[in-house]
């Protein structure tokens, strides 16, 4: 009864629903592969956010063992910007699409999309880490 009612709702591409049912080993692979795809992504996103959030509190405390009086999240900001973009993508080789449907290339425009690096972002990690900026 469901495969009818699958039927019907494919109308002309129910020729897919055979397939899947004629071949579920192929297919099972296919989204094993698939799975295994985007989690590999998944957890080179995840190091490549480690990795900047300790390039961030480095920077910041890189500035505050400095003496510079006035740290500023901006600075800071525009300081790490500029070395992640320069160490971009840390080894890594792909993270998924902002859509989690397919992976895409490590690049600074593509882990932006990810990641919004922003001094938003840089203040937050840095108060995480004990590290004020002077009012």
């Amino acid at each position: 009864m469901v495969v009818s009612v699958l039927r019907e709702m494919l109308g002309p591409f129910a020729f897919v629903l055979d397939f899947i049912l004629a071949n579920p080993e192929l297919v099972s692979g296919i989204l094993a592969v698939w799975l295994a795809v985007y989690i590999a992504g998944r957890i080179q996103l995840w190091k490549i956010e480690q990795r900047l959030k300790l390039l961030i509190l480095e920077e910041g405390q890189r500035t505050a063992a400095a003496g510079k009086k006035s740290i500023s999240y901006h600075g800071v900001y525009k300081r790490v910007e500029k070395q992640f973009q320069e160490g971009l993508p840390f080894g890594m080789l792909f993270i998924p699409h902002r859509l989690d449907l397919w992976p895409v290339s490590a690049t600074y425009a593509h882990v932006t999309k990810r990641i919004p690096l922003s001094p938003e972002l840089v203040e937050k990690v840095l108060k995480s880490g004990g590290i004020e900026e002077p009012e």
